[in-house]
């Protein structure tokens, strides 16, 4: 059954005119919206309600929400982790050990335990009642932007700008561009069920096996065969969006869905082919100790004839940033 709600100016309960930051589902059908300038509303049947200062909400932009254990809401925002049970709201900051106020990403855990990104400070961890917390020693990998647990419980961080990050008991393991990764920002991480991460990005959504990440992780000069999809295609902008939740979700069918800064794109992981035919090549001039040869016609050198030059160039009019060419000395 569908549901239209109109937008009222003014009314006491309202989102028109509301930037859209969050959402989140519970466990009793209530839709939560995080909002980036008028706190958090809560939409139970068709009955609307905001929180904000006047009931015990004290953020108005809301970044990333979750369920946790016993049906509480988290909400992070700018100004802390925000908790709401038993009709009361309660803040948590730095000094209680959150690693920085500005929330980013919320994750539950199997447990009913929530993973906190924070933006600067690491990985906060609310578990038994207090909070831990884990921060990288490269700067960057602290400005979290998604968490995942996998299938295994194994915990996978997304940065903006530090990687992809698996924590493995107190230490977060750096996986980068240095490591076959396309790039080092990563908003969200989906895993199809052939056993592969989906993450975007602002180069695009790429593909890497769960196996060769975990492998990699904590080990240095393994390299992962991750694959980027781009322009070429099907997306209009390879730029996607993220630091706020859901920066991508999973439909009942498979398909992996993430926002860019020109609308949204679907994956379907089943049909993603990775195999792309070899670009052209076009022979651009050759020379022989520096002496032009006429490219349109055969040529023949004897052995020890000097320095053969050849400039060539390849033809990718699809996706030219996908295009690599190399330079080697025989």
């Amino acid at each position: 059954r569908r549901v239209l709600f109109r937008s009222e100016q003014g009314g006491p309960a309202s989102l028109s005119g509301a930037t859209i930051y969050s959402l989140l589902e519970d466990a009793r059908g209530s839709l939560w919206i995080g909002t980036g300038e008028s706190g958090l509303a809560q939409i139970s049947g068709e009955t609307l309600r905001m929180f904000d200062r006047s009931n015990g909400f004290g953020a108005q932009a809301v970044y990333a929400l979750a369920e946790g254990g016993g049906g509480a809401i988290w909400a992070g925002a700018r100004n802390g982790l925000w908790r709401y049970e038993g009709g009361r709201w309660q803040q948590f900051t730095e000094r209680d050990g959150l690693g920085n106020a500005f929330v980013r990403a919320l994750t539950r855990g199997r447990d009913g335990s929530i993973w906190i990104g924070t933006n600067g400070g690491g990985v906060s961890h609310y578990v038994n009642g207090r909070l831990e917390t884990i921060q990288a020693r490269e700067p960057l990998a602290n400005f979290v932007r998604a968490i995942y647990e996998d299938q295994d419980g194994n915990i996978w961080v997304g940065t903006s700008g530090g990687g992809l990050n698996l924590l493995r008991g107190r230490q977060l393991l750096a996986l980068t561009t240095t490591a076959g990764l396309p790039d080092d920002v990563v908003y969200a991480i989906a895993e199809d069920r052939q056993g592969h991460f989906w993450m975007s990005s602002n180069r695009g959504v790429f593909r890497a096996s769960r196996s060769e990440l975990l492998a990699a992780a904590g080990t240095p000069g393994t390299r992962v065969a991750a694959v980027m999809f781009g322009v070429g295609d099907g997306m209009r902008s390879a730029e996607c969006n993220g630091g706020f939740q859901p920066a991508s979700t999973t439909a009942r069918d498979g398909r992996i869905w993430f926002p860019t800064i020109r609308g949204v794109v679907a994956v379907d992981p089943s049909r993603a082919s990775t195999r792309r035919p070899a670009p052209g090549v076009a022979l651009e001039s050759a020379a022989i100790n520096r002496q032009s040869i006429d490219t349109r016609r055969s040529a023949e050198a004897p052995v020890g004839s000097g320095e053969l030059t050849v400039r060539y160039t390849g033809l990718a009019l699809g996706d030219p940033s996908r295009l690599q060419i190399g330079r080697a000395h025989v």
